[in-house]
């Protein structure tokens, strides 16, 4: 067996430890690096959404306004419309009076005529009678 002193044994062993370390030193690097690449790509994303999102709030934020000047004007239509619904109602009863006044008038007109007809046919049937009671005297003349 072969014995070397002990501190260039131990030396070699603590180079081989100091190589391995460095080996793993690099790989632990590269590693980082890796990841660090990857978080580079993962945060520019994030970027890209956080600017997305802030374009869609302001978007929103506009479509509110709108919504919200719309929503004022239909409040506003709708006072109108109440309004324009009470002054039908009121038209409606005015024609439903009219039409009711009309239709009493024209039935009192009706009883008019049928009592002016009923008249009219008395005074012929009594000027029939008058005239079968009455002799001629002259008699009308032929062309």
């Amino acid at each position: 067996m072969e014995t070397k002193p002990t501190i260039e044994t131990v030396l070699e062993r603590l180079s081989a430890v100091v190589s391995m370390i460095s080996d793993m030193d690099s790989r632990i690097t590269n590693r980082f690096d890796a990841l660090e690449a990857r978080m580079s790509g993962v945060e520019s994303r994030l970027n890209a959404l956080e600017g997305r999102v802030s374009r869609i709030e302001s978007r929103l934020e506009a479509l509110e306004a709108r919504v919200s000047g719309v929503e004022s004007r239909l409040d506003a239509l709708e006072v109108r419309v109440s309004g324009v619904e009470s002054r039908l109602s009121a038209l409606e009863t005015q024609v439903t009076e009219g039409f009711q006044k009309v239709n009493k008038t024209l039935e009192h007109m009706k009883h008019k005529v049928e009592v002016m007809t009923q008249d009219i046919m008395d005074m012929r049937a009594s000027l029939r009678g008058l005239d079968q009671r009455i002799p001629r005297t002259i008699e009308p003349s032929v062309a």
